[in-house]
């Protein structure tokens, strides 16, 4: 984004998510690919705003995803904390030197249901070690999503999903590029309602009228091959005006797939695709959900 700010944040209210609210981010002109130089290089600076941009900006680097999670940490810092962590008035001296405040947190981290997460020191430091002035040494953003949230209580770099290997047990063989899969066979339920989309995978059905991150705790519905699945997120389900989309989360350990296919970019679902999770090089399909819109 390169200019992150209190003010290019917006909060709109959606009821069909369970935090009630979706974040926006406005004022995209001047954002940049990861780590490319802009089209300008050379000709004038990186867009950005005093007391909130990176000690990359300060350095005439070029920003890249760790320069949004310095300013993330600080608008955090306000959020949640007692205040600025790195005094405005002399900001840029002290964005370079790394000098700011240990994060006071106005209450403890929570679950969804109001429980503790236990998360509160682990995410201090966090956001302590999100300020330093080497981008290198940042976590990344879903670092820091995870210990906000409280996933990272549930899921850590000591738990990954198991990983597909190349002869597993009951394999599902992709389905030709040229056809669909076969239907299953109709759920026990009644039809969803017009705009909501059904996952079905044998008897079991699922209907959403909302977006959803879809892991292997959520997904544990479907069957005991959703471990295979991200524990914090292996794709995510949204529905936009022009219809349903599948966000695929490309750090997950197994892919994602779409119909026997790798999904690396978010994809417009229809009615009769069959998401997965597995190995499309080896022809592994787990899980098959199919869709119905």
């Amino acid at each position: 984004h390169c200019d992150l700010k209190p003010e290019n944040l917006y909060l709109i209210e959606d009821r069909s998510i369970a935090a009630g609210f979706r974040l926006k981010l406005i004022d995209m002109d001047y954002s940049i690919l990861s780590d490319v130089a802009a089209p300008w290089h050379g000709e004038q600076g990186y867009a950005g705003t005093p007391g909130w941009w990176s000690p990359e900006h300060l350095r005439n680097e070029i920003p890249g995803p760790a320069s949004d999670v310095y300013t993330s940490a600080l608008i955090l810092g306000v959020l949640l904390g007692s205040g600025r962590l790195v005094e405005s008035a002399d900001f840029d001296k002290l964005a370079l030197a790394g000098t700011r405040k240990t994060l006071r947190l106005q209450g403890p981290l929570q679950f969804p249901d109001g429980a503790p997460s236990g998360l509160d020191v682990a995410f201090a430091e966090a956001i302590h070690a999100a300020l330093d002035p080497n981008p290198a040494r940042r976590p990344t953003a879903e670092r820091l999503r995870d210990l906000l949230t409280g996933a990272a209580a549930h899921t850590g770099p000591t738990a990954p999903p198991p990983v597909i290997r190349a002869v597993p047990p009951k394999v599902v063989s992709p389905p030709p590029s040229s056809a669909k899969p076969p239907a299953s066979p109709p759920p026990p339920t009644p039809a969803a309602t017009t705009g909501a989309l059904t996952l079905t995978h044998g008897a079991v059905a699922e209907t959403l009228r909302g977006g959803v991150n879809v892991n292997s705790g959520w997904a544990a519905r479907f069957g005991e091959d959703a471990r295979y699945m991200d524990g914090v997120c292996q794709f995510a389900l949204e529905r936009r005006e022009d219809g349903w989309w599948v966000i695929p989360i490309t750090r997950a350990t197994n892919e994602t797939l779409l119909n026997g296919r790798a999904l690396a970019a978010a994809t417009r679902l229809s009615s009769g695709d069959v998401l997965g999770i597995g190995r499309e090089a080896k022809g592994i399909i787990k899980l098959p959900i199919q869709v119905r819109i």
